[in-house]
């Protein structure tokens, strides 16, 4: 370059000589490259820094940041387009750097170029530049499915599959194996030699001795030895008979350790120990390397093994052991609050031939169903498990057993000693409502801040101790939901509420009203009732409320007496209706009243009158009845006419239906002649609260065709009307047994059914 002007030239001396150059023109010098390769698939590390002047002199450089470009080498030896790699500027740090490029073709080369770059851009360096390099390819899969097959006391057949993982062009399979399975040299299987085509993926092991312990490995070896595969590495087995191998599992201190089987298929095995009364239970499982893959796992205790285990695994054809698990030892329910508890248990010393042993662990609320428990306290590894979301002052148990994948062997179930969670806040529980909170006065809203909630709504159960929530406790859909909120509302005992009534019984005494019956609620766990003797506040009332059922229009009643009281009848209502009726107990502290029992009730319909006016008359063998109607059925839709009999003096009656039409009041029943009968006529309704009273006659008994007795009785009066439900002709007074009468007595009948009987000696 000359001096004037600023070209380039073969020779300067016509243009003022060669440029000069000062020291204020030098540019920084060209970075130092300290590495750059291909050290993992698709990737290229490089580590590079700034570089002085050999002279030690000084660039008036102010550094900007790192130029670090990247281009692929195409077949015809040129670049393609220069990439600038970002992660690789380290702007305004000017020392010893290392950066990656990541998700590069494999098996092509790259070069890289680095540059310091400076504020003003004349001083930038040059470029450094690297050889191409070649981007290693993705490691060959590990050979997978390898299988061990005893043919005979001194030969095995190894077969495997090729994994379809990697970038590998394939060159040979390699096979080794080891002898006494600890030796540090692997010698070449000698029968294994030629497998230079991929799908020849078996060969022999002969000259072997049987019970000797062996190790084979089997390696996919690429024409680029840098992807050839990991090995892949059979466990340490034994072979005694064609049927019969034995696989090494050695002391652990796991619970549990996972080894192949070396087969696809077997018949059993069996865990053979050298000493302790150690107990083990097998698990098996097929995975994409491992045809079938062995899990054994230590139950009678959370720890490893000290001792030199085998697996002993065979086809035989034998009969499968099926001896059953026998229970867990024991089972506690320990840390109990209000809302959980840890149930800590003991899985015993015989797991039997159980299959995948794991503990199966069920919880139940008194009087309720089992439920299945599953997470920790389903971990074969774990001996304790915490249960939670448990509901205040509930009596809970829980129940153990060893479960199998073969169902038939688990063991029989182990139950726990009943307990209480602790008494609760009003809050500790949600509102019952899937959406709603539940405000102070009882009503529920939809939406946060819509009232100052008692309790929160089943889809946001957890009330947290912030009340920054439009002024009010906010509610999460967990505990951790009020991480941020100041954490979960505590419950301290002076604030645990009144326990709400259990209510007994709803009835309808008349159609117009209902009766309800209760007692105090009390703590299962025998916590002191707040608002009762020795409690923290005391009693104010029982609220009683009810509403026409899914009206939700609650209206007061009022209920005298104390605490001890616990009948309330409810008036003014209307006939055949179904009416909600809610009860709490109230205290002097109103935050400790109690929440609401509900309870559903229904008024009686207005039945039927009863009907009236027997008549009766005998043809032969046969009673012929007739009776009038009452004369309003009133929510009656009358179904038939119900004809009761009974011998007098006997508890049991006899029902006979009769007309299925109101208008045909009258049914036949046989009879026999002196025997003395009692009837009852009832009008029946679909609603069998609607029925009539019954029509009851007096004790009679036919004597004959034409005479009928009828029984009086005695009279506190001197005069009696009786009803004989038949029109007399003649009229006399009788003794049973006969005898004479003591007294005067007249008598006065005609044209009806009653007689008149007066006494006129008194």
């Amino acid at each position: 370059m000359c001096e004037s002007p600023s070209t380039c030239e073969e020779s300067c001396a016509s243009y003022g000589g060669r440029k000069s150059c000062s020291p204020s023109e030098w540019p920084a010098n060209s970075p130092e490259i300290f590495e750059a390769a291909s050290f993992a698939p698709a990737s290229l590390s490089l580590r590079f820094g700034p570089r002085s002047y050999l002279s030690n002199n000084v660039s008036n450089c102010v550094f900007s940041r790192w130029d670090v470009q990247l281009a692929k080498v195409l077949p015809d030896s040129s670049l393609d387009t220069w990439t600038h790699l970002p992660q690789c500027d380290f702007a305004g740090s000017r020392e010893l750097q290392s950066c990656q490029a990541d998700d590069l073709d494999f098996l092509q080369y790259y070069q890289v170029r680095f540059a310091e770059l400076c504020t003003d851009l004349g001083l930038d360096s040059l470029y450094n530049w690297t050889e191409p390099i070649l981007i290693r390819g993705a490691l060959a899969g590990s050979p997978v499915n390898l299988t061990v097959t005893v043919l005979s006391s001194s030969a095995l057949l190894l077969r495997w599959d090729a994994s379809s993982a990697g970038d590998c062009s394939f060159a040979a399979w390699k096979v080794e194996w080891q002898s006494g399975g600890a030796s540090e040299t692997w010698s070449p299987a000698e029968l294994c030699q030629d497998l230079t085509e991929r799908n020849q993926t078996e060969c022999l092991l002969d000259t072997l001795t049987a019970m000797e312990s062996y190790r084979v490995q089997i390696t996919e070896t690429c024409t680029d030895v840098r992807t050839n595969s990991l090995p892949a590495t059979s466990p340490v087995f034994r072979f005694q008979e064609i049927n019969s191998w034995e696989i090494y599992l050695g002391p652990t201190m796991s619970l549990a350790i996972s080894v192949s089987t070396l087969v696809t298929d077997l018949d059993q095995c069996e865990v053979i120990t050298t000493c302790c009364d150690d107990q083990f239970s097998i698990c098996y499982a097929r995975t994409a390397a491992v045809p079938l893959l062995a899990t054994i796992s230590r139950t009678d205790a959370v720890a490893g093994w000290g001792q030199q285990l085998w697996l002993r695994c065979s086809n035989s054809g034998d009969p499968l052991p099926s001896v059953p698990a026998a229970a867990p030892s024991w089972v506690e329910l320990r840390e109990v609050s209000q809302s959980s508890m840890v149930a800590a248990y003991s899985l015993g010393h015989a797991p039997g031939d159980c299959l995948c042993a794991h503990p199966h662990l069920q919880l139940r609320e008194s009087g309720s169903e089992w439920v299945s428990v599953y997470g920790d306290c389903a971990d074969m590894t774990l001996r304790a498990c915490t249960l939670t979301n448990l509901l205040p002052d509930r009596v809970y148990d829980v129940r153990i057993q060893l479960a199998c994948a073969n169902e038939s062997l688990n063991s029989p179930w182990t139950t726990s000693a009943t307990v209480n969670t602790d008494p609760g806040c009003t809050w500790s529980t949600s509102s019952g409502n899937s959406t709603g909170y539940e405000c102070e006065d009882g009503s529920f809203c939809a939406t946060e801040g819509c009232c100052s909630p008692r309790r929160c709504p089943d889809h946001m159960p957890v009330m947290c101790a912030d009340s920054s929530c439009n002024g009010h406790f906010c509610c999460a859909a967990d505990s951790a939901g009020c991480d941020t909120k100041g954490g979960v509302r505590p419950c301290l005992e002076s604030q645990v509420p009144a326990k709400e009534p259990s209510i007994l019984q709803v009835d309808s005494p008349s159609s117009s009203s209902l009766q309800i019956t209760w007692t105090p609620g009390s703590y299962a766990s025998g916590f002191t009732a707040p608002c009762g003797q020795g409690g923290v506040s005391e009693f104010l009332q029982w609220s009683v409320q009810v509403t026409e059922a899914e009206e939700e229009r609650w209206r007061s009643v009022e209920c005298s007496g104390s605490r001890s009281s616990n009948v309330c009848l409810i008036e003014n209502l209307l006939a055949d209706r179904f009416y909600e009726v809610r009860l709490a107990e109230l205290c002097v502290d109103r935050q400790l009243d109690s929440t609401y029992s509900v309870a559903l009730g229904r008024t009686r319909p207005v039945a039927a009158e009863s009907p009236s006016t027997w008549s009766m008359e005998l043809g032969g063998d046969v009673l012929n009845v007739t009776w009038q109607p009452g004369s309003n059925v009133h929510d009656c839709l009358f179904e038939s006419w119900q004809l009761s009999w009974r011998p007098w003096g006997n508890s049991q009656w006899s029902n006979v239906t009769c007309s299925s039409q109101r208008s045909l009041p009258r049914c036949e029943l046989p009879v026999q002649l002196d025997q003395v009968l009692e009837l009852m006529i009832t009008e029946k309704c679909q609603d069998v609260l609607a029925e009539s009273a019954p029509l009851r006659s007096p004790p009679f008994r036919w004597r004959s065709n034409t005479v009928v007795e009828v029984y009086l009785g005695t009279s506190m009066t001197s005069v009696l009307v009786a009803d004989i439900m038949t029109l007399p002709s003649d009229v006399v007074l009788a003794l049973d047994p006969p005898g004479s009468i003591i007294g005067s007595f007249s008598l006065c009948f005609g044209d009806s059914h009653d007689v008149t009987v007066t006494r006129t000696d008194a």
